[in-house]
């Protein structure tokens, strides 16, 4: 997959004070990412924006890691057709099943590459992302 920072630059990171001088050594930036997270409002569980230049992709998914994952997916499994219903389409659920961490992804078309799509891709993935974030997740 390639790799294209979404929104770069990234925030830097300061680096622990020097022993010599006691000053911040030069701030580094964080390296381009494939993806951009949102936190859901609980803990292991992200909203997540990904981006695959090789496939010409753009993903939008609920990440959660294992420490919720099987509660999670299970709670959602139940309103399965009122999600998809909702968001206009069927989504991948659980797609690598033999992993801990768990992912509903929606997927489609979309070259980040070609900066006239930006528009467009972003109107497209805008409703669902805020459909997500609405709707809330089952306790």
């Amino acid at each position: 997959m390639g790799v294209f920072s979404i929104g770069g630059p990234w925030p830097a990171r300061p680096q622990a004070p020097g022993p010599d001088t006691g000053e911040f050594s030069p701030l580094r930036q964080l390296g381009p990412r494939n993806y951009f997270d949102i936190a859901l409002g609980r803990s292991n569980v992200v909203l997540s924006l990904n981006v695959n230049t090789w496939d010409k992709l753009v993903h939008i998914q609920i990440y959660m890691g294992q420490r919720v994952a099987e509660r999670l997916l299970e709670g959602l499994q139940e309103e399965r057709e009122t999600i998809e219903s909702e968001l206009g389409g069927a989504l991948e659920w659980n797609p690598n099943p033999q992993k801990l961490d768990k992912v509903i992804r929606l997927a489609r078309p979309g070259d980040i590459e070609d900066r006239e799509q930006w528009t467009e891709l972003a109107e497209r993935h805008r409703p669902s992302s805020r459909l997500i974030v609405e709707r809330g997740l089952p306790v």
